[in-house]
C-alpha cells in the first residue's frame, strides 16, 4: 500500500480528534474522507501486483467487517452509549484498517479508551480538589481513543 494514503488517515484522524475535544462533534465530513481514502486502500489492492481473486475477498471480507462495526456501533448510539460521530469515526477507521488488522485496531482503540477514561477521572477529580465547580469535560470525548487507536495500527503497519 502506497505511504500517502495512510498518512492522508491518520491526519483525517488527527482533525477528528482535535474537533471533538474542541466541540463534542465529529464532522460527517472527516469519517466520510477516511471511508473515501479505505475505497480507495481497496482499490489499490486489487489493481495492485498479486493474486486478484484473493484482494477481492480481502475487500469483501473489509466491507463485512465495516457493516458489522456500523450495525454494532449504531446499536450502541441508539442505547445512548456513544456519539454518532463516534460511531461513525469508528466504522470508517475500520474500514480504513481493513479486516486484516481490526482486532488490532479494536484492541488499541481499548487500551486507548481506557487511558483516555483515566485521564477523564483524574482530571474530575483534580478539579473537585480544588473546589472548582466546572468540570474539565462533560462527556468523554472518544473519538481521540479510535483516532490514537486508528493511527496506532497504521504507524505499526507501515
Amino acid at each position: 500500500m502506497t505511504v500517502l494514503l495512510p498518512v492522508l488517515a491518520a491526519a483525517c484522524m488527527l482533525v477528528a480528534a482535535i474537533t471533538d475535544i474542541r466541540s463534542r462533534r465529529i464532522p460527517n465530513l472527516i469519517c466520510l474522507a477516511i471511508a473515501i481514502l479505505a475505497c480507495a486502500r481497496m482499490i489499490v489492492e486489487i489493481t495492485g501486483p498479486g493474486d486478484l481473486s484473493f484482494a477481492v475477498t480481502g475487500m469483501v471480507l473489509d466491507l463485512a467487517v465495516g457493516c458489522g462495526v456500523l450495525i454494532v456501533t449504531a446499536v450502541l448510539f441508539g442505547l445512548g452509549v456513544i456519539g454518532g460521530g463516534d460511531a461513525k469515526l469508528f466504522t470508517a477507521g475500520t474500514l480504513f484498517v481493513g479486516a486484516a488488522r481490526s482486532v488490532d485496531f479494536f484492541f488499541a482503540v481499548a487500551v486507548f479508551g481506557l487511558i483516555l477514561a483515566l485521564l477523564f477521572m483524574v482530571s474530575k477529580m483534580t478539579v473537585r480538589m480544588e473546589g472548582e465547580v466546572v468540570a474539565a469535560f462533560e462527556k468523554l470525548p472518544y473519538g481521540v481513543a479510535i483516532a490514537a487507536g486508528c493511527v496506532y495500527v497504521l504507524a505499526a503497519g507501515v
